[in-house]
């Protein structure tokens, strides 16, 4: 873990994050993820009890590989009821040695440590959040057995929708009435997945999180902020997209900031920049990956203060815009090496979603329900 005071700002960000949804599949969803990027897991699941009975559990969510799920659930099986019996928290170091785990049967099952806390509410046992397997192969320590304490304790009080959480237990509803509004849109489908889909679009619309979206060119995900932005608070004000990728090095700055009159060679008038264009509405930054360093630091002022200074000006000035950025690269692994920054990264990471395309439609207009995602549905993984 990080060092001072830094390592504690994620936490912020998670519970600024969860007080802005009222959405109970996408803050699973939310906790889930940013367990898994916060303590560098591979995978990250949340177990909850029956609210009715109290004596059946279910994983309502998981983040990461998916790979040997199967196999893996007889042992957040055994992790989870350990943690019941004993109402305490698990730190394994290596699980497949450990006594208290002596009966499961591994065989060939990747899994060397892992972490397990209960989500507890006025005494009350809601479920467990649990992490298995370090990214860098490294076995979990105490201190981080510690901060995986922390986000319990953030998270609690967003599941305790007894009602919600007796759903998943129950037979789901479907989703007609979202079909027939986003056709509009053009986003066409009929599928389960797909509709799922778009009630993801419709929690990100409905709070003002700022939104992260990973896949590869021709996946679609300007069509998906613009859906975001189309059904959200700002839906009235404007839509304004930029590609970092396509934009000069020595170019962006002035593209997102603005420029005054004399700023450089070529500049002989003031010039918004997109920020400022999309005041009051919604920003979608495309291969943000491709920020630059130094534009990084400014944008995170941005992001920070809300405060926007043009190339050659010495005065500041206020914008109000909801972020949406989007990378065909993974952020978390350009962090991991030191090619895109840390504390702007968990800035953005307000929510983040995954898909890649599996297919190609043939037709002009691209329809999203070619598309599927990572980890089941944008990590969401009902057993």
């Amino acid at each position: 873990m990080n060092s001072g005071d830094h390592k504690f700002e994620p936490l912020i960000d998670l519970a600024y994050a969860l007080s802005q949804q009222n959405h109970f599949e996408e803050i699973l969803r939310l906790v889930a993820q940013r367990t898994a990027a916060l303590l560098h897991g591979q995978t990250a699941l949340i177990m909850m009890v029956n609210p009715q009975t109290r004596q059946t559990v279910k994983t309502v969510v998981r983040e990461g590989r998916e790979e040997q799920e199967v196999k893996y659930r007889a042992v957040q099986d055994q992790i989870n009821g350990w943690m019941m019996k004993f109402n305490q928290p698990l730190l394994s170091q290596n699980i497949k040695n450990d006594p208290r785990f002596a009966k499961v049967k591994f065989g060939d099952l990747a899994i060397k440590s892992a972490l397990a806390v209960l989500l507890r509410i006025e005494g009350i046992v809601l479920g467990s959040n649990i992490v298995l397997n370090k990214r860098n192969d490294e076995a979990f320590d105490e201190d981080e057995l510690a901060y995986l304490d922390k986000i319990a304790v953030i998270a609690a009080p967003y599941l305790r929708n007894v009602q919600k959480i007796q759903q998943f237990f129950s037979a789901p509803l479907p989703e007609t009435a979202l079909l027939s509004k986003y056709e509009k849109l053009g986003l066409l489908g009929k599928s389960k997945k797909f509709a799922q889909l778009l009630q993801t679009i419709e929690a990100a619309a409905r709070c003002e999180v700022r939104v992260q979206l990973e896949g590869e060119s021709g996946t679609g995900k300007e069509r998906i902020a613009k859906a975001i932005h189309k059904f959200s608070s700002r839906g009235s004000q404007a839509f304004v997209a930029i590609d970092c990728g396509a934009i000069p090095a020595h170019l962006i700055e002035s593209e997102l900031f603005g420029h005054v009159k004399g700023a450089f060679t070529g500049a002989t008038a003031d010039r918004k920049g997109l920020l400022e264009e999309a005041d009051n509405g919604t920003l979608f930054m495309d291969e943000i990956a491709n920020l630059p360093m130094e534009v990084q630091s400014k944008f995170m002022r941005v992001l920070q203060e809300g405060e926007i200074r043009p190339v050659g000006s010495n005065k500041t000035r206020q914008v109000n815009v909801r972020i949406i950025s989007a990378s065909s690269r993974s952020l978390q692994k350009l962090v991991e090496a030191q090619q895109f920054r840390e504390d702007l990264f968990y800035r953005l990471h307000g929510v983040h979603y995954v898909f890649f395309k599996i297919t190609h439609t043939g037709k002009q207009n691209f329809t999203l329900s070619s598309l599927r995602f990572r980890f089941g549905w944008l990590g969401l993984k009902i057993t």
